[in-house]
């Protein structure tokens, strides 16, 4: 259960990360 749930917020964390790095620069130029 806990492996399951590290596992999960790893892959959360990356989906985050991903949508900063790839939402920062290509939010504000289309609005």
């Amino acid at each position: 259960m806990l492996a399951m749930h590290r596992q999960i917020f790893r892959r959360a964390g990356h989906n985050v990360a991903g949508l900063a790095t790839w939402g920062a620069p290509w939010f504000p130029l289309p609005t």
